[in-house]
C-alpha cells in the first residue's frame, strides 16, 4: 500500500503486560546464563533468596539504595564485569544496573529481560508535548511474575538524587533542580543554565509546529491554510510575520553564537589555563591536556574536575557526542569551580 501522507501515532504505556502466564520453554529461555560466570553473584543470591520472588526483587533494589551505589556516565573502566560493579566499584550507568539486576534475578530463577528505549523526555509546556533525544536513551528490566505478567523494574530509579554524579538526561536534571531548589541549593550558574534551557523550549516548539505542519500537509490542509490566510487582513499578516521573523532571528543569533563558542570541548583546556594564570602559575605552552589537568588538580580539590575532564576526553578521542546544553553545563561548572577556589 502506497503511503499518501505521513501520520502521527499516539502511544500509551503500561506498568505490566496483559500476559499472565508463559510456557515452561519460554521461562527456561529467560533464566539462561553462561555457566560458571558469576560465582560471587550466585553466592549472594543463595544467601538472600528465600523463595519469594517479589521479596527478593525488593531486596536487590534496597541493596542498590543503601549500599552506596552511584549513577554516573563516566564510571571506572570495568567492561562487562558485573561482579566488579556490584561488589567493588558500585558506580555506573543504566546498562550496569540493568545487566546486574537481570543476572541476579535469573540466578534466582526469576525470568527477566533487558529492555532499551527512552526515559523521561523533556516536557515542553509551551506546546504541551514531550521531546525525546539520544541523551534520553535508557535501559531497564522486565521480570515475569506469576499472575502479573511482565513487570517493569528500573533499578536506576532507586538511586538517591544526591548520588547522581554525572548524567545527560534532562528529565533527571529537571528533578535534581527541583530538589535543590527546595533545599535552597541553587547557584547563580545553575539558575542561568535552567533559564537558558527554558529559552530553548521556544525553539523546540517552533521546530515541533513546523514538523507537525508537514506531517499533516495534505491537499485538504492546504485548502484550510489558504482560506485562513484569505481571512486575515494585510496589517495583521505583516505584524504576524514581523513577530515570527524577529523571534527566529533572535534565536538564530543565540544558537549561532553558542555553537561557535562550544563547537568543540577545547574550552575545557582553555578554562584550565585561565585557572592556572589566575593562580599565578607559569605555563609551558607545550603542556599536554593531561598535564594541564594534573596542574589544576593539584591546586584545586573538586570532585567534579575529574568528571568534566573525562567528558572532554571521551568527546575528543572517542567521538562521544555531547549536546550543546551539556557543553554549556560543563562550561558553567568550570566557571563555578574557578570562582569558588
Amino acid at each position: 500500500l502506497k503511503v499518501q501522507t505521513s501520520k502521527v501515532f499516539n502511544f500509551t504505556n503500561s506498568e505490566q503486560s496483559v500476559q499472565k502466564n508463559i510456557e515452561e520453554q519460554v521461562r527456561r529461555f529467560f533464566i539462561k546464563l553462561p555457566k560458571n560466570q558469576f560465582p560471587k553473584l550466585k553466592t549472594w543470591v543463595d544467601k538472600n533468596y528465600t523463595g519469594n520472588n517479589e521479596e527478593f526483587i525488593k531486596k536487590v533494589l534496597t541493596n542498590f539504595q543503601i549500599d552506596n551505589f552511584y549513577y554516573t556516565l563516566t564510571p571506572k573502566k570495568i567492561g562487562n564485569n558485573y561482579e566488579e560493579f556490584f561488589f567493588n566499584t558500585k558506580e555506573g550507568y543504566c546498562e550496569h544496573y540493568a545487566g546486574t539486576f537481570a543476572i541476579l534475578t535469573r540466578l534466582a530463577g526469576i525470568p527477566s529481560r533487558i529492555v532499551t528505549g527512552y526515559y523521561g523526555g523533556e516536557y515542553n509546556e509551551i506546546g504541551n508535548f514531550y521531546t525525546f533525544r539520544q541523551s534520553d536513551a535508557h535501559s531497564w528490566v522486565e521480570v515475569f511474575l506469576s499472575n502479573k505478567g511482565w513487570v517493569r523494574v528500573d533499578p536506576t530509579n532507586i538511586i538517591p538524587f544526591e548520588r547522581v554524579v554525572l548524567n545527560n538526561n534532562l528529565f533527571i536534571e529537571e528533578q535534581l533542580f527541583n530538589v535543590r531548589n527546595m533545599n535552597n541549593e541553587i547557584t547563580a550558574g545553575t539558575r542561568f543554565e535552567y533559564e537558558l534551557r527554558n529559552l530553548f523550549k521556544y525553539f523546540t516548539y517552533i521546530d515541533y509546529r513546523w514538523t507537525q505542519f508537514f506531517l499533516s500537509y495534505d491537499k485538504l490542509e492546504q485548502k484550510k491554510v489558504i482560506n485562513q490566510i484569505k481571512e486575515l487582513n494585510k496589517l495583521t499578516i505583516d505584524k504576524y510575520l514581523l513577530s515570527i521573523s524577529l523571534i527566529f532571528i533572535f534565536l538564530m543569533i543565540i544558537i549561532f553564537s553558542l555553537n561557535k563558542k562550544f563547537k568543540t570541548m577545547s574550552f575545557v583546556i582553555d578554562e584550565f589555563k585561565n585557572i592556572l594564570v589566575k593562580k599565578n602559575i607559569k605555563l609551558d605552552k607545550h603542556l599536554t591536556h593531561e598535564e594541564y589537568y594534573l596542574a589544576v588538580n593539584t591546586i584545586i580539590k573538586d570532585n567534579n574536575l575529574s568528571q568534566l575532564f573525562e567528558l572532554y576526553k571521551i568527546n575528543r578521542f572517542r567521538n562521544f557526542k555531547i549536546s550543546l546544553i551539556d557543553k554549556i553545563r560543563v562550561f558553567i561548572q568550570l566557571k563555578k569551580i574557578a570562582l569558588t577556589n
